[in-house]
């Protein structure tokens, strides 16, 4: 854990407690477990995912929110500032990738092999036996998130936490 992680989240979260008093807030680093009233929407954070990234300054880093009710998520938003690129998803509304629509599209015969995009654990702790290239990007988000924009044929993160995967 950085300072920027801690000064991220304390940051998102007093901003989210002012636009949306009264929600609640699970994040990675300062709240780590939720309270208040249970059903009130929770927001989930991760304030600087891909925080090895961040201090070795590799470009695979981001900040992750979802905004989620009784019926789970129901808004997310991935923001990677360095790369450029930010992920919109509402439920009911669809996907957008910087303003612009996502849209799933079938595996190409031109592209047979694919990608894994996992986390360095994945390759550690499992003997993965599939016929694709793997890529550890060193951010839960940005290889789930590549899966969505489809770089990626699967994303497997070996041991996630909500605020890995909820946005």
């Amino acid at each position: 854990v950085t300072a920027a992680d801690v000064e991220a989240d304390r940051l998102l979260a007093r901003e989210i407690a002012e636009a949306f008093p009264g929600e609640r807030i699970l994040s990675e680093e300062l709240a780590t477990s939720i309270e208040g009233d249970a059903s009130s929407p929770v927001w989930v954070i991760d304030p600087l995912d891909g925080t090895t990234n961040f201090s070795l300054g590799i470009e695979h880093w981001g900040i992750s929110i979802a905004r989620c009710d009784a019926d789970g998520p129901e808004l997310g938003v991935l923001h990677f500032p360095v790369l450029g690129e930010t992920l919109v998803a509402s439920r009911g509304a669809g996907a957008t990738r910087n303003g612009r629509p996502m849209h799933v599209h079938a595996p190409s015969s031109s592209m047979p092999l694919g990608v894994l995009a996992c986390c360095s654990r994945t390759l550690r702790f499992h003997h993965v036996n599939l016929p694709m290239k793997a890529r550890v990007f060193g951010s839960a988000a940005w290889s789930l998130a590549s899966v969505a924009r489809g770089s990626a044929a699967i994303g497997l993160e070996t041991r996630p936490h909500v605020w890995d995967f909820a946005a």
